[in-house]
């Protein structure tokens, strides 16, 4: 069985949907540059996942409020650039939850994994 190709903007919209119904703080956070007036303004940082939030996750049988959680979503069968994959492992390496999810279905997964749904 094939799955079908969902955009970026779908599969977004599917899980922050999800996120919000199973009471997930997630908010998105921008990356990128303009120009004000003369000056030149960048913002966000380079790889940041296109989401953040903070979850209640149980580690080690114990449940432990406030874990920092970033998720980068991509269309079907997309995967993350290098930069991306490196601030995901940034993340995960200061005891962050960090992932990419190309669907729900894997959104749903990563959350299960991470203790962070059950």
């Amino acid at each position: 069985m094939t799955q079908a190709t969902e955009s970026e903007a779908d599969v977004t919209a599917q899980c922050v949907q999800f996120a919000r119904v199973n009471n997930i703080y997630l908010r998105r956070q921008n990356t990128g540059a303009a120009r004000a007036g003369n000056r030149f303004v960048s913002f966000g940082e380079p790889g940041q996942c296109d989401y953040t939030g903070i979850v209640t996750a149980t580690r080690n049988g114990v449940k432990t409020p406030g874990i920092h959680l970033e998720v980068e979503f991509k269309a079907t069968g997309r995967k993350p650039s290098e930069r991306q994959r490196a601030y995901i492992e940034l993340v995960r390496s200061k005891g962050g939850i960090a992932f990419y999810a190309d669907s729900l279905e894997l959104f749903i997964q990563c959350l299960k994994r991470e203790g962070a749904l059950e």
